[in-house]
């Protein structure tokens, strides 16, 4: 799939069965790795197909549907139960794969759900919660105004595959607040952790970051002792480093992706929205585990109501992201950003920031030697005593002629020049 397109754009999702085999396998449950893919696409490229939009008729074994998603359901049951009785949550499914599958979900997690959108194929607004409609209004809106008219503690919406989930909330004054995706990123974080030490585990705690996902995830792992382990923006390069790190004797208790939130929780192998809603039930409703991130983030601070209060103990990192179009040529182009970025630096940002670094990154790696791949992760990493931030710059790899900078800093003036640098980094490769 390509769930940031539209619907009738999306297409197969390809994921290993319980055993794996080949060339780098991925592990059981998740994407095709890489190598995995390519295999796949050559042999698909073996036929002559002829383009086509008739949608294809699915005929699935309703007995082993049915047994995958008793399985989930009992799995969401026994690890992620909120113990929240009366409280409300929207979710809206939008048409997409959730659709059915999430309202046994809640049901699972405890809370019976206020259900909109739930029609398989009906799509009722589009998917990014950073898209900005020519009319000034938000996809989300919608969500919010039922989760106003309903008095529910936060709204749900998935992406058409459900392997995201974008909240939406009122906070006390009646104000609206729609969590970035990196925000959405962090909070997993703090989650994910405050669990891992409530559980017990004695094993160190470790989580995987791609290499555009804030530095506020960074510091909230910091706020909980936890490492902090690198890979490039791609789903099963986050799954594949988990199962590394579990394999070393660490308890991988999260993987992120900032730029787009989604979140790969420990026991599993795939993003998933509904962990998502599972996790923010958790911090709104769930009084110990309340505690616990409060303590960690706040030094025992008391954490005001719902999930507007857990929200404001975050760290307050600020992360913005531009598309622009690819160059035709990476190489050529890291080859003008390694050489202009200090000029930059020197001239525009040594007033903000102390220091910088340059790290490249590819699947797995991240480090300071630059990858022979054709495509690959740029990040110039900043500092100054007690802040960090960055400026990443890549070319999509599921959109064809798309570039994504992203800007990371303490504050919206910092995090926007870094932006302003990567847009001219890229205006000067020529």
């Amino acid at each position: 799939t390509a769930s940031h397109n539209p619907l009738e754009e999306n297409g197969w999702k390809y994921a290993t069965g319980i055993d794996t085999f080949g060339v780098d396998p991925a592990p059981p449950g998740a994407l095709l790795s890489a190598a995995e893919m390519g295999h796949l696409i050559r042999a698909a490229n073996a036929f002559a197909p002829h383009a086509s939009r008739v949608p294809l008729g699915s005929m699935p074994d309703e007995a082993m549907r049915e047994r995958a998603i008793a399985n989930y359901v009992r799995f969401l049951s026994e690890n992620y139960f909120a113990h929240a009785a009366g409280v409300r949550v929207v979710v809206d499914p939008n048409g997409g794969a959730a659709c059915a599958v999430a309202a046994r979900a809640f049901r699972a997690l405890g809370v019976e759900p206020i259900l909109v959108n739930d029609v398989e194929g009906q799509v009722a607004h589009e998917i990014d919660a950073e898209h900005a409609r020519a009319d000034g209004t938000h996809v989300l809106d919608d969500v919010a105004r039922k989760v106003r008219d309903e008095g529910a503690l936060f709204g749900l919406a998935y992406d058409f595959d459900a392997d995201r989930g974008n909240l939406t909330y009122i906070d006390a004054a009646g104000k609206t607040h729609i969590p970035s995706p990196q925000a959405a990123a962090a909070m997993n974080t703090a989650i994910a952790l405050a669990v891992h030490r409530r559980s017990g585990d004695a094993r160190r705690p470790a989580v995987v970051a791609s290499d555009a996902t804030s530095c506020r995830v960074n510091q909230v792992a910091a706020a909980f002792a936890a490492d902090v382990f690198e890979v490039e923006t791609g789903e099963i390069n986050v799954v594949t480093k988990m199962q590394d790190l579990e394999r070393q004797g660490y308890c991988a208790v999260i993987g992120v992706e900032g730029p787009n939130g989604g979140t790969i929780f420990a026991g599993t192998t795939c993003r998933d929205g509904t962990l998502v809603g599972a996790g923010a039930l958790l911090a709104a409703a769930d009084e110990e585990l309340r505690g616990i991130i409060a303590n960690a983030l706040a030094q025992g601070r008391p954490m005001r109501p719902a999930l507007a209060g857990f929200i404001e103990m975050l760290p307050p990192q600020r992360s913005f992201m531009e598309r622009h179009d690819a160059p035709a040529e990476w190489k050529t182009t890291v080859d003008t950003f390694d050489r202009e970025f200090p000029k930059l630096f020197a001239a525009e940002l040594a007033r903000t920031w102390e220091r910088f670094d340059i790290v490249y990154s590819y699947t797995r790696y991240v480090g300071p030697e630059r990858p022979s791949a054709g495509w690959y992760g740029w990040k110039a990493r900043v500092f100054r005593p007690g802040a960090e931030g960055f400026l990443w710059v890549r070319g999509s790899k599921t959109e064809a002629g798309v570039a994504r900078i992203v800007g990371d800093a303490p504050d919206e003036a910092a995090a926007r020049g870094l932006l302003a640098v990567g847009r001219r980094l890229l205006s000067a490769r020529a």
